[in-house]
């Protein structure tokens, strides 16, 4: 049965670079699940909107240890698919830091696969809505978004300044690496 979830502003606000009060209904993006094309399990709508300077994005996650790995569809639009890869050290994840960041630059038509050890979140870096499809069909726990919760967001923010996508630190993070903005074809080939 499918199942549309739509998360405003105030769902995304404890991940944003910067932050008013206003328009907490503001819709930020839209899930509708098990939509069985092919595939493809699952549609999210990101609008266009800008907040503060940032685009909007999803909330962002990790997947389980022994999840399967995950491939997203650009079918509209132009976004920036961030993904963190877990720091692991004497075989114990370190939430607080990262291992490598990218920012894969995809429009319509490219697919991107995700592996277990890899956050994501979208951010729509377009002037019209980011549509995408997934095929996830495992579901989510809450632990999957706890690390991002907890250190308020992914370990950089994408901003827009004078038309151009630039990125903050998030220094709740410690000992980030420099992020690498990569093509889909580019991030697909080297197989991360």
């Amino acid at each position: 049965m499918i199942s549309i979830t739509t998360r405003t502003k105030e769902f995304i606000q404890p991940l944003l670079y910067k932050d008013d009060d206003k328009s907490l209904d503001t819709i930020m993006y839209v899930c509708t699940t098990e939509i069985n094309q092919g595939p493809w399990q699952n549609c999210t709508i990101i609008s266009a909107d800008r907040i503060n300077g940032e685009f909007t994005k999803t909330h962002g996650h990790y997947h389980q240890e022994n999840a399967s790995d995950e491939t997203y569809k650009v079918l509209q639009g132009k976004g920036v698919f961030v993904l963190q890869k877990k720091f692991i050290s004497d075989g114990k994840w370190d939430q607080g830091r990262v291992k490598e960041v990218f920012f894969v630059e995809a429009e319509e038509g490219d697919e991107i696969i995700v592996k277990p050890h890899w956050a994501h979140s979208w951010s729509n870096v377009g002037k019209n809505p980011l549509i995408v499809l997934d095929n996830w069909k495992d579901g989510h726990t809450p632990d999957d978004y706890t690390p991002i919760i907890k250190y308020k967001g992914m370990a950089y923010y994408l901003i827009e300044d004078k038309g151009n996508i630039t990125y903050v630190p998030n220094n709740n993070y410690k000992d980030l690496p420099q992020p690498r903005f990569i093509s889909a074809r580019d991030f697909a080939i080297n197989n991360y």
